[in-house]
C-alpha cells in the first residue's frame, strides 16, 4: 500500500495497492454476486441537471439496500478500511489539514458499487457527504478507455488505476469521463466503490 496525502491541487489522499490480493478476491466474488443486481442511474439516486434529468450513465446499487446486516458483506467490511487502518489513519493527521480534521469526526457512511461500461460517465457533481472515498478496481488487462475522475475547478485528472482509492471532501466537484469500451464483455468496464462519509449526532 502506497499512501499519498497532499494539498495540492486541494486537500486528498491517494492510495495505490489499497487491497491485498486476499482482499481483491473477495471483491470479485460478491462483485459477480451482484453484478446482475445492479439499477440504472435513477435507482442510484444521482446527481441532475437543472431540467431534472440524470447527470450519469450507468449502473449500481447501494450496498446497505442489499443487506440488512452489514457483516455478511465483505465489500462493505472491507471498503471501510479507511476508518480503521493506522497508516492511512497517521497520513491523514500528518497532512496537517483543517478540513480532514473532521474526518476523525464522522462516524456513519454509504457504500455503492457502481459499474460503467460504453459511453457512460457522470458529469460534474457535488456527492451530498462529507467526504468521498473512490476506489475503482476492473479486469486485467483493462479493456476500456476513459473512466478518469476530472476535477474541473482545479483542471486535474486522476487516471485510472486498478486497485486504488482517493479520499477528498466532497465538496470539491467531480466528474467521471466517458468510458470507451475497446473490448466489450460481460463485466469488462470500470467497477469502484463510492464511499460516502458523514457523521450524525
Amino acid at each position: 500500500m502506497k499512501i499519498i496525502s497532499t494539498k495540492k491541487p486541494f486537500d486528498h489522499v491517494l492510495i495505490e495497492d489499497f487491497y491485498s490480493k486476499d482482499e481483491i478476491k473477495l471483491f470479485w466474488k460478491e462483485t459477480e454476486f451482484l453484478f446482475d443486481k445492479l439499477g440504472d442511474e435513477n435507482a442510484t439516486h444521482a446527481a441532475t441537471e437543472e431540467d431534472g434529468a440524470r447527470k450519469k450513465s450507468g449502473k449500481g446499487v447501494f450496498l446497505d439496500d442489499v443487506y440488512k446486516n452489514r457483516a455478511v458483506s465483505d465489500l462493505l467490511n472491507i471498503s471501510r478500511k479507511i476508518f480503521h487502518d493506522q497508516e492511512i489513519k497517521s497520513a491523514i493527521q500528518d497532512m496537517n489539514s483543517i478540513f480532514f480534521e473532521y474526518f476523525k469526526k464522522t462516524n456513519w457512511d454509504s457504500i455503492m458499487l457502481q459499474y460503467y461500461e460504453d459511453g457512460h460517465y457522470y458529469k460534474q457533481h457535488i456527492d451530498e457527504s462529507i467526504f468521498t472515498a473512490i476506489y475503482t478496481f476492473y479486469k486485467e488487462p483493462k479493456c476500456f478507455e476513459g473512466g478518469d475522475l476530472y476535477f474541473e475547478k482545479y483542471d486535474y485528472t486522476l487516471p485510472i488505476r486498478n486497485n486504488q482509492l482517493i479520499l477528498f471532501p466532497s465538496i470539491v466537484s467531480h466528474d467521471v469521463t466517458e468510458v470507451t469500451m475497446k473490448k466489450p464483455g460481460y463485466m469488462n468496464g470500470r467497477f469502484s466503490i463510492a464511499n460516502l462519509i458523514f457523521w450524525k449526532l
